[in-house]
């Protein structure tokens, strides 16, 4: 597929450069197309979650794909303190660094997802992060990385603070 989304129907001739790239010369009059590898697209959880009021910590993790075009990336956080407020939210860096009870984990340019909402009586809570449908800057597009974090209230915590952070995860997202 080109940048433009164009798909290649026909392909007339290949070979390689000097550096070894394979190069097709596609349905298109005289045009040579670079084929580059897909990007490696998926999740992995980083950073360090820390005690809570209700035990070890929350985590962070993802339900269905981080296809853009499924549309059906998910968060899902467990472990919160039952019927607090979370906000789930995510950026450009993966830091480490004490907040709170916790650590922030997610830097550089950051975007909340709102609004907040209530972990269940479980201390559940899932998010839906729908690709088809954003606004402004922070857009998740096919081959862009990014960090997700939660945030939520713990009046009771160990730290004293009232609020602590779950681990973080990154995920890299797909066509």
């Amino acid at each position: 597929m080109t940048a433009d989304g164009t798909s290649l129907t026909t392909i007339n001739s290949f070979g390689t450069d000097a550096e070894g790239e394979l190069l097709v010369i596609g349905n298109f009059p005289s045009t040579i197309f670079r084929v580059i590898p897909a990007a490696t697209c998926g999740t992995s959880n980083f950073c360090e979650t820390s005690p809570n009021s209700v035990g070890a910590g929350a985590l962070i993790s993802n339900l269905g794909s981080t296809s853009f075009t499924s549309n059906d990336f998910q968060l899902e956080v467990n472990d919160l303190v039952p019927e607090q407020f979370t906000l789930c939210y995510y950026g450009t860096n993966n830091i480490q660094i004490p907040f709170m009870d916790g650590f922030r984990c997610v830097g550089g340019d950051t975007k909340r997802i709102n609004p907040p909402i209530q972990a269940s009586v479980a201390g559940t809570l899932r998010r839906d992060l729908d690709l088809q449908n954003q606004s402004g800057n922070h857009q998740v597009t096919p081959g862009s990385t990014w960090h997700f974090q939660a945030w939520y209230r713990d009046p009771n915590g160990p730290g004293g603070s009232g609020a602590n952070l779950s681990d973080a995860l990154t995920a890299t997202f797909c066509p």
